[in-house]
């Protein structure tokens, strides 16, 4: 099997990889993976990406983890969504997309709102629920 490694790695990389250890082998292997996948063609491009395109990617990653824990029904989703807002309007403002900047302040609000009601509301409310069942 080592035998045939070797060779293959010879055949792949012109005989240039020379491997030692077993650490070295694996981490061979692994670049030799994100290489088939394409990963480090996608370092490459946004290591040339300005600073405000890296900010749009990573807000729409943000945003779409907070689509994900919402769809979860998780409360925390309004918190990641009010970070990944306050990203997009940064990000629009500086682009001149004034029209959208407002539109993210506007789900800004709304997610403060919503973890207001599911937050602070909805524990009053079943209170006051638990009261009424002791009353009746």
């Amino acid at each position: 099997m080592r035998l045939f490694v070797n060779v293959v790695f010879k055949h792949c990389c012109g005989g240039a990889l020379q491997i030692v250890s077993k650490k070295e082998k694996i981490m061979s292997i692994l670049q030799n993976i994100l290489d088939l996948l394409g990963v480090n063609s996608l370092i490459n491009i946004l290591g040339s990406c300005s600073k405000i395109e890296l900010l749009g990617w990573g807000t729409a990653c943000i945003s779409l983890t907070g689509a994900f824990l919402n769809a979860r029904q998780k409360w925390y989703s309004f918190l990641v969504w009010m970070i990944a807002n306050i990203f997009w309007i940064i990000y629009d403002l500086y682009n001149g997309c004034y029209a959208q900047a407002a539109l993210f302040m506007a789900y800004l609000s709304m997610n403060v709102y919503g973890l207001y009601c599911w937050k602070v509301k909805k524990p009053v409310e079943r209170v006051k629920e638990k009261l009424d069942s002791y009353i009746n």
